[in-house]
């Protein structure tokens, strides 16, 4: 109970401690007075009181990993350098650095893979590669790749 008590007061007073006590408090639209009290075998351990909150605001949305495949559609020079891709999503655009800007000069007309951190629809270049179906694996090299990585791990498991 004190953990919450700790949280709820340090929430009201703007401090982020608890994103589901902060949520709880949120819902309380038009409380003007808090009043909490523990019991615990019929007597108090805690209690907490208070007017208004001062809530810490609401988190923008978090960045994100996204990955797009496509052609390079065009490049944009200069202090807001991009990199313009068309994909089946449509067109897309991406900040890059100038080294970005030179790959993706050398990649035009190849199907590319990118990726991407979004970050409140900012799309920012991370990484531009040729678009490459995915190594296919056998069972012998698998198999093969299992035994020299983890060799001795089953030495030592066999024992």
């Amino acid at each position: 109970m004190k953990v919450l008590f700790e949280a709820i007061d340090a929430e009201r007073r703007g401090i982020s401690r608890s994103t589901h006590v902060q949520k709880f408090l949120r819902s309380l639209v038009g409380v003007e007075r808090q009043q909490y009290t523990a019991r615990h075998a019929g007597r108090i351990i805690g209690e907490l009181s208070f007017g208004t909150t001062s809530l810490p605001p609401e988190p923008e949305s978090h960045p994100f990993l996204a990955q797009y495949t496509g052609k390079i559609a065009g490049v944009i020079f200069g202090p807001k350098a991009e990199v313009r891709v068309q994909s089946a999503a449509g067109s897309i655009r991406l900040q890059a650095t100038d080294t970005q800007i030179e790959r993706a000069l050398e990649l035009r007309g190849e199907q590319v893979r990118i990726r991407a951190i979004n970050s409140d629809g900012v799309l920012r270049l991370i990484s531009l590669d040729i678009d490459s179906p995915p190594e296919s694996l056998s069972v012998e090299r698998a198999r093969a790749h299992v035994l020299t990585r983890w060799s001795h791990t089953l030495e030592r498991l066999a024992q």
